[in-house]
């Protein structure tokens, strides 16, 4: 058993790399945000605009700030802000960078807001290419109070009835390194849809968003949309909230034996497929932390999982004869 266990941990050690993005080392004192408002980006003239650009980079992946000072004074024009404030019930712009969650998930302390009138995104360094297996997402504060009760720009969702059948969208979109679009994954923030007012919903607590559907992606998007729409656009305030983005490993899992096994189909949502030479051993399924979340022992050449319970993700199957074993991927969708 030992050298099952010691090739699990192989197979695992091809996913070390793949860390969290959970904006933690981002510098910020207590109960504040940065926006790039210090000018502390790289200087460049647009016109009449004064442009400073910073970019940050966590575990590989490229977060840009673009900071505009102009005839109406100073904005943020493009990308992320990063916040540590935990207060859930600021109303209006002062609310903008406030998580309405009340903090960052898990108990963290940082996250990053976007505001994304037009649509926002951020990429894999260097160009490259990788896999993603979840986001948290939530409201801002300022959105969700102007969805729960109005306010200068934007309606009440439901209306005075309640009926009103309100929606808040967030659309998420990957690209790859041709900036082909090869996939999209959609969350409601907030959905007033349902015949029982009492199902109508604006997301507070953070939502774990599955990404793994996308494939290996250079660049994520994230566009909004909303049923309240004036003259000029989308009523809604423009703001989502992120945090914990998780990424699946772009690198294939070794082969740590000569054992040869396939599953299928892969991605799936309810049954899976291995189709080994073994005969007589044990088929393990862990999630990308290591934990056991399925077992079962072979008594065939073809063992059918049933996976329809697993929550949606990236996972290892470990097959075992007993004296070795191996490891392959699939995609629960």
């Amino acid at each position: 058993m030992k050298k099952i266990y010691l090739s699990l941990a192989i197979a695992m050690a091809n996913f070390s790399y793949a860390q969290t993005v959970d904006f933690e080392s981002f510098n910020l004192q207590p109960e504040t945000f940065w926006d790039g408002s210090d000018l502390s980006g790289t200087m460049s003239i647009s016109g009449t605009d004064t442009i400073y650009d910073t970019t940050f980079v966590f575990n590989d992946v490229a977060f840009e700030n673009q900071w505009t000072i102009g005839q109406w004074g100073g904005y943020l024009s493009k990308g992320w802000v990063f916040s540590n404030k935990t207060s859930d019930t600021v109303i209006g712009l002062a609310g903008a960078y406030n998580s309405y969650a009340g903090g960052g998930a898990n108990n963290t302390s940082n996250y990053a807001i976007t505001f994304a009138s037009t649509p926002q995104s951020f990429s894999v360094a260097n160009g490259s290419e990788k896999e993603f297996a979840s986001v948290q997402i939530t409201n801002s504060s300022y959105a969700a109070h102007s969805m729960l009760l109005g306010d200068s720009y934007a309606k009440k969702f439901g209306g005075t009835t309640g009926d009103d059948p309100d929606w808040f969208l967030l659309t998420i979109v990957g690209y790859n390194a041709n900036n082909d679009s090869i996939g999209v994954v959609n969350l409601y923030l907030a959905d007033y849809r349902f015949s029982d007012n009492s199902q109508d919903y604006i997301v507070k607590d953070w939502q774990s968003v599955d990404l793994s559907t996308l494939g290996a992606v250079n660049r994520i998007e994230f566009r909004l949309s909303s049923s309240d729409v004036g003259n000029w656009g989308m009523n809604t305030p423009a703001y989502v909230v992120i945090d914990e983005l998780t990424p699946a490993s772009s690198a294939s899992i070794s082969e740590v034996s000569s054992m040869n096994f396939e599953v299928y189909p892969n991605p799936t949502s309810d049954v899976l497929t291995v189709s080994s030479e073994v005969e007589n051993g044990t088929i393990m399924v862990h999630d990308l932390i290591g934990k056991v979340v399925l077992s079962q022992n072979i008594n065939s050449n073809l063992n059918v999982l049933n996976v329809s319970e697993l929550p949606k993700g990236v996972y290892l199957v470990t097959v075992s004869n007993g004296t070795e074993s191996t490891t392959k991927r699939f995609i629960k969708k």
